[in-house]
């Protein structure tokens, strides 16, 4: 039974990477619809997605961790990685009136930074990188209500103000993905469109 399973997720796969070949679109590890174009190999979630999906998505801790692992392994090899800043959402414990929403190359440093001037334990709820370099746009779009209390606090919940990044980001066509989508699928898609090319010069 097991192996029938493998090779039906093997095949699931193998679709899944065909699809990176789109000039339209692809569906991530998650399910989820990505946008791309000629320009970038990934710009964000598809306007057509499900904001909540995609908040459970940018909210998903083996996600984070995963891409913020993989920065941190590029930042100590002294190397730059390119990568896109993320736009992150951080809790105060006990408290779901008050949360914070930054941009940072690392999310986890940026968690341990406040913590030390904070009475409170804080979280990191989520992350979305924006692989064309707009997440700080994002954050002042968020940042721009009367929720605002000061500099990048807001007097609102977690859940809300990443759904907020993530509306904000659909409704002004500007791209943002989850963690592991934005490291895992973006490698995947690169050496699918690589393959195609290859293809392509040997035809």
């Amino acid at each position: 039974m097991t192996g029938s399973s493998d090779t039906q997720k093997n095949k699931v796969e193998e679709l899944r990477l065909q699809n990176m070949r789109s000039n339209d679109y692809f569906y991530s590890g998650s399910g989820l619809k990505v946008q791309v174009d000629k320009v970038s190999p990934m710009r964000g979630f598809h306007p057509e997605c499900d904001v909540e999906l995609a908040a459970k998505a940018c909210s998903d801790p083996e996600g984070w961790r995963t891409a913020i692992g993989m920065l941190e392994a590029i930042a100590e090899k002294g190397r730059s990685s390119g990568a896109a800043k993320a736009l992150y959402v951080i809790g105060v414990e006990g408290r779901e009136d008050v949360c914070k929403i930054g941009v940072s190359a690392n999310p986890l440093k940026r968690l341990d930074d406040l913590q030390g001037g904070h009475y409170r334990k804080l979280f990191l709820h989520g992350i979305a990188f924006s692989p064309l370099h707009k997440a700080v746009t994002v954050e002042q779009g968020v940042l721009a209500c009367d929720d605002r209390l000061r500099g990048e606090w807001m007097a609102d919940n977690v859940e809300s103000v990443l759904r907020r990044a993530l509306l904000f980001a659909f409704e002004n066509k500007i791209g943002l993905i989850d963690g592991k989508t934005y490291f895992a699928d973006m490698a995947k898609r690169t050496r699918e469109l690589a393959r195609t090319s290859k293809f392509r010069r040997a035809a």
